[in-house]
């Protein structure tokens, strides 16, 4: 076997550790918590006008790293912790699959069967987060489900501030949206680490 490949497989059953295996009747805790430190200094970076180079090269990876907890395989592509359901009758059994003539698959419900949750890994994508737009909508939707923002642009800067359920954030100003959007989650989960949307994934 593929030298590389068992290293990979090693990372990963690392990870998962001691959910393997284990079924739950609901969603476990997430034990990926945010760290305020490691996000401040993203930040700090993401705003520092010389660290243009990490910027462009490694600036995107680095956030999926710190919000997601990746490991990152030889092949350059990474994974995290997921959670999917299965349901599953006291035997440990899925029920029956009824295909029909359409060649459509349905599970034939029944009370036998409960739903249960189980962690497992799954792909996380590293995308142009800090330069477009929809990329830092779709990881503000990520981190922080429900959240809104308010956008305002004068003077060639970029002034976004958050809101949720009456709350808003301070007005975090970059050089266009895409990075005063993501400079605004990581202030927010900065300040209320435990706000992370549980079991998020990218």
């Amino acid at each position: 076997m593929d030298e590389s490949f068992k290293a990979d497989q090693a990372a990963i059953d690392a990870m998962i550790g001691d959910f393997r295996g284990q079924r739950f009747l609901s969603p476990p805790p997430d034990p990926r918590l945010i760290d305020p430190t490691l996000l401040r200094a993203l930040s700090a970076r993401l705003a520092d006008p010389y660290a243009y180079q990490w910027r462009a090269t490694r600036a995107n990876a680095d956030l999926v790293d710190a919000l997601y907890h990746t490991v990152t395989q030889a092949n350059g592509s990474r994974y995290g912790l997921g959670i999917e359901k299965i349901a599953l009758n006291d035997k440990g059994e899925s029920p029956p699959i009824f295909v029909g003539r359409n060649g459509h698959a349905r599970m034939l419900a029944s009370d036998e069967f409960k739903l249960h949750y189980y962690v497992t890994a799954c792909s996380m994508n590293v995308r142009a987060f800090i330069t477009s737009y929809d990329e830092a909508v779709r990881l503000l939707g990520s981190l922080l489900p429900g959240c809104g923002f308010l956008l305002h642009c004068a003077d060639g800067r970029v002034a976004v501030r958050l809101e949720k359920e009456g709350r808003a954030g301070p007005w975090v100003e970059a050089s266009h949206a895409a990075l005063a959007l993501v400079l605004a989650a990581l202030e927010h989960l900065e300040r209320a680490p435990h706000e992370a949307a549980h079991w998020r994934s990218i």
